[in-house]
């Protein structure tokens, strides 16, 4: 026998003996696991440089390892070592894209099934944990942004989630954005480079949790403020999501009557369905019915609700 097959049935009887098997409740299946003593040897093994046959190779520095432990913690590192190219002709193998840090913290995982996660490494480590397929790693990067999720980070870190398909977090994320979204709607900068789109999710969801609808209306004239030449069109479809009827009496006559009604005065409006320059409501060709009829809506909706305004005030004055 070789030294490769030598090493290998070594490593087999190695990875054998350190596997304990914890039955679950229904003792139909089980669940195998390296212990603490086990990964305590390999951690020992690879640091004193015994028995490693291979070496990875990232930003120029070297990581002794053993292949079958990276093997055992990623697909990606079971291809690269069983494949015919890389299998007994290269012992030193460049990994691309990664930086010394992160591999690092990728190699200890593997070895430890334990990383060191914080916020300046997160944003980097997850990614990476991703595109290697190390499902441990990856959850334990979504526990630790699920954990640290604030008014300030959690519109964020649901992009974030959304575009690594981390579906968990991206669901945890957004009901934390509903729970909290009085104080975000004041607080986050992040509410405003959201796209008309997504206000329209948030707003109109029925689990935000608010307990009157001013929060609503001022956070949607805070996104438009942020942008108000760009987003101002999008003034009619966010304004539906608003239960103005709901609102204040007082309020709705200071802040909403005067808000709207200067917006429906303008002379001139962005086309709802695309970005030409402003041109004069009633001889534009391309303001659609279906935005006309938009238009119209809340417009009749805003009259309704200060018709009925004025109503009650000339009731109480009799």
């Amino acid at each position: 026998m070789d030294s490769t097959g030598a090493q290998s049935s070594s490593w087999n009887g190695v990875m054998e003996s350190s596997q304990n098997t914890d039955k679950k409740a229904n003792g139909d299946t089980c669940q195998r696991k390296i212990s603490a003593q086990a990964c305590d040897v390999l951690s020992e093994l690879r640091e004193n440089g015994q028995l490693c046959d291979a070496v990875l190779k990232a930003e120029g520095v070297e990581f002794m390892v053993h292949r079958p432990i990276m093997s055992a913690c990623s697909p990606y590192f079971r291809a690269l070592f069983t494949s015919g190219l890389h299998e007994t002709q290269q012992k030193e193998l460049e990994i691309p894209g990664i930086s010394a840090r992160m591999m690092e913290l990728i190699v200890n995982y593997a070895y430890t099934r334990e990383a060191h996660i914080n916020s300046e490494n997160v944003e980097e480590l997850l990614p990476i944990a991703d595109y290697l397929h190390i499902l441990g790693l990856l959850k334990l990067c979504c526990q630790y942004l699920e954990s640290n999720l604030s008014v300030e980070n959690c519109i964020g870190i649901r992009a974030f989630a959304r575009a690594y398909f981390c579906t968990e977090l991206e669901k945890e994320s957004f009901k934390f954005l509903l729970r909290t979204f009085r104080e975000l709607s004041v607080k986050s900068n992040e509410m405003l480079t959201l796209s008309s789109e997504d206000m329209v999710e948030i707003l109109s969801h029925d689990e935000l949790n608010v307990k009157t609808e001013k929060p609503v209306f001022e956070a949607i004239i805070r996104w438009i403020d942020y942008q108000p030449d760009s987003r101002k069109k999008h003034i009619f479809t966010l304004l539906q999501c608003a239960r103005l009827y709901l609102l204040d009496t007082s309020y709705f006559v200071e802040k909403v009557k005067y808000c709207c009604s200067s917006l429906l005065k303008q002379k001139y409006f962005y086309c709802c369905h695309n970005d030409q320059p402003l041109t004069q409501l009633g001889t534009d060709s391309c303001f659609t019915r279906e935005s006309w009829l938009s238009f119209q809506a809340t417009a009749i909706v805003l009259r309704l609700r200060l018709m009925e305004i004025f109503v009650r005030m000339n009731h109480k004055k009799r």
